[in-house]
């Protein structure tokens, strides 16, 4: 095993294979070497290799993770016009979008993994279809109370800790301590002050086990971190949004700051766009200006974007 990690070496050299496929390489000829060298040393292989690896034909995204970069592939003809908004209404916007967030996760985390159909089963089994509160504990299993008891709602005292809700939290300490001008350093050495190793996971880990080496942002992104597009930075964006109320473009900004440090390219862009998304949600009454404002924050020829107009077109269409 590596160290930031408890999966196999041969998990993790599939995740960087498919990972590196949908970045548009042709790893279609690595698998016999896989073989011949064994998933350890062919995992730092493919570290020193990456760069030099065919495109695949016909792969036509354009995913830069500068911030140059990103602001030049941007779409054009979007432009965001706020409304105006009291320091009261931005206060219990603010208020709202944290308890939201907070409810959400207690909500969801009984359930994290589990697809819809077994949620609807298990609900239905227990006359409890479609689920108007917290899951009650006749949901699960005794074997499954056992990690749960204090998710249902017979239990519920408070808020469990989860990682979507720390990192809401440290970066308001980096905001705090830092103002607007933070940097993607400062990111980096709240997690080492403020995190414990293993209640970080995935590219966060990887990310955080980089840091310890001594790697300094952006190279702590992609350095044996296979999921470096992966959903953990946007996880991490609500509090960009909510200190730039009606500023979409400024919370983006700030969200690439804290997600250059642990992903890259849609692992970046997901994080912008949420915040850009919740900083334009504070005037924005209607939902699909505020995904638009956030799509005009990410490069529009990105397999992200493309994947949220299609989401678009599915609801326009109800389905």
């Amino acid at each position: 095993m590596l160290g930031f990690s408890f999966s196999p070496d041969e998990e993790l050299v599939e995740a960087e294979l498919r990972q590196l496929w949908e970045e548009g390489f042709d790893v279609s000829g690595l698998h016999d070497e896989l073989r011949r060298v064994g998933p350890r040393y062919f995992l730092s292989d493919l570290i020193l290799l990456r760069d030099l690896l065919p495109r695949r034909r016909g792969y036509g995204y354009v995913e830069p993770t500068s911030i140059e970069g990103i602001l030049e592939a941007r779409p054009k003809g979007w432009h965001y016009t706020p409304e105006a908004i009291s320091s009261g209404e931005i206060r219990e916007k603010v208020l709202g979008g944290w308890v939201g967030r907070v409810v959400g996760c207690m909500l969801g985390k009984p359930v994290e993994g589990w697809s819809r159909k077994k949620i609807k089963d298990r609900l239905l089994k227990v006359g409890e279809y479609p689920l108007n509160y917290y899951f009650p504990s006749s949901a699960f299993t005794e074997e499954e109370l056992a990690s749960r008891r204090e998710l249902v709602r017979e239990e519920i005292r408070e808020a469990a800790r989860d990682d979507d809700v720390d990192y809401t939290i440290l970066n308001l300490l980096v905001y705090e301590e830092h103002g607007p001008d933070f940097t993607a350093f400062d990111v980096a050495d709240a997690w080492l002050r403020l995190l414990p190793y293993m209640q970080v996971y995935t590219a966060e880990r990887a990310t955080y086990r980089n840091l310890i080496l001594g790697l300094k942002p952006p190279a702590t992104a992609v350095f044996l971190n296979p999921y470096r597009e992966w959903i953990g930075a946007q996880i991490r964006a609500d509090l960009w949004g909510y200190v730039n109320p009606c500023k979409p473009e400024r919370a983006a900004t700030m969200a690439y700051r804290d997600a250059c440090i642990s992903h890259v390219k849609n692992g970046v862009y997901g994080e912008m766009f949420v915040a850009a998304c919740i900083a334009a949600a504070f005037s924005a009454d209607d939902l699909v200006s505020v995904v638009r404002t956030g799509l005009s924050q990410i490069p529009a020829d990105s397999r992200y974007a493309e994947a949220v107009r299609h989401v678009i077109k599915m609801y326009r269409r109800e389905l």
